[in-house]
């Protein structure tokens, strides 16, 4: 078998909803192919990770993780063959080498699949509130329950094995309070406020996505083949230092404890068990991570330097994606999100 997907000949003969007439939404259509793509990645990813770990129980939740990815994928191609769709060519074998020493420790593997099938479900959730065919939804509906359930079982993990890094406490206020003046938003005299519960929740969580990110771009970075992706790479470990400091900085400022660095889970190999092409798509879905994660702390944040700072890095993190798209472009590995017709281009 040359890829890792599985392309079934027919939709499933238990079909209860008749879909043939039913067109499909540019949203169905979007968020169909956003999962297909996401998915086929997860399988390359995941066929690695639980061919490299050591730890039966981290591969089993891995293992889980694989088979639903591959389940998905055959629903997906089922209905874009429906309605005569091209389906995507996405990742498989030729961007996949397992005959390499292990890249990331075990723990991370498990940090990582925390965080990725956590915003899976983020993607997910969107698309149930955004889809009516009946098919449609009632895959996103069953996608969303198998998510939570291996989230569920990685949590688990994570809590048993004593890896799971709770956000700070606070102390439990004695009575209800009321805002008293405008400086709970703005800084009036140079006076600041201690952060709130939602601020030091999305602050840790950043922290705790951004020492992900950067262990993981730590280990591209070592083994991408091309020196323009290397560059590339780094510079994003980069980037994700930058934001670790200042994200902390608000959290040291009030006596709060910060995440720890995951550096140290990242082996010395150069043996690159991902094609280029996937690794770059890999960091542009950890940016589309950070950057939804940036976008609801801001709308969480009342307090306006935390804000603004949110919107920084935001800024930052789309440039840095551009010039991430512009290198996938140039190396023809981009595959383009199905659009709406050029009637100019058309008319002429």
């Amino acid at each position: 078998m040359d890829n890792l997907r599985t392309v079934p000949e027919q939709y499933p003969d238990n079909t209860q909803h008749p879909i043939d007439n039913i067109r499909l939404t540019c949203s169905e259509i979007g968020f169909l192919w956003t999962s297909y793509m996401g998915d086929s990645m997860t399988m390359a990813i995941n066929t690695y990770f639980v061919q490299k770990t050591k730890d039966p129980q981290v591969r089993s939740v891995i293992q889980f993780a694989l088979e639903s990815a591959k389940s998905r994928l055959q629903t997906v191609t089922n209905m874009f063959n429906t309605i005569q769709h091209p389906v995507p060519q996405g990742f498989g074998i030729s961007d996949l080498n397992i005959n390499v020493r292990q890249l990331y420790s075990d723990t991370f593997m498990l940090l990582y699949a925390k965080y990725s099938t956590r915003f899976r479900l983020f993607i997910y959730n969107s698309a149930l509130s955004m889809t009516t065919r009946v098919d449609v939804r009632e895959f996103f509906d069953s996608v969303i329950n198998s998510t939570k359930e291996n989230l569920k079982q990685i949590d688990d993990l994570l809590l048993q094995k004593g890896l799971y890094v709770r956000p700070p406490y606070i102390p439990i206020p004695e009575m209800v309070e009321f805002v008293a003046n405008q400086g709970f938003i703005a800084n009036i005299a140079g006076v600041k406020r201690p952060l709130n519960s939602l601020e030091i929740a999305y602050l840790f969580n950043n922290i705790q996505i951004n020492n992900l990110g950067k262990a993981l771009l730590l280990g591209l970075s070592q083994v991408a083949k091309s020196k323009k992706v290397k560059d590339y790479v780094k510079r994003g470990e980069d980037i994700a230092e930058k934001h670790l400091s200042i994200l902390g900085e608000f959290l040291e400022k009030d006596d709060l404890p910060i995440s720890m660095n995951m550096d140290q889970e990242v082996s010395d190999s150069t043996e690159s068990p991902f094609s280029d092409k996937l690794s770059l798509f890999l960091v542009s879905s950890l940016i589309v991570q950070g950057v939804n994660e940036y976008g609801f702390s801001l709308a969480c944040s009342s307090r306006f330097e935390l804000a603004t700072t949110y919107s920084r890095l935001i800024v930052e993190s789309l440039k840095y994606s551009e010039d991430g798209m512009e290198l996938l472009t140039h190396n023809g590995w981009l595959e383009k999100i199905p659009e709406q017709a050029d009637r100019k281009q058309l008319y002429s």
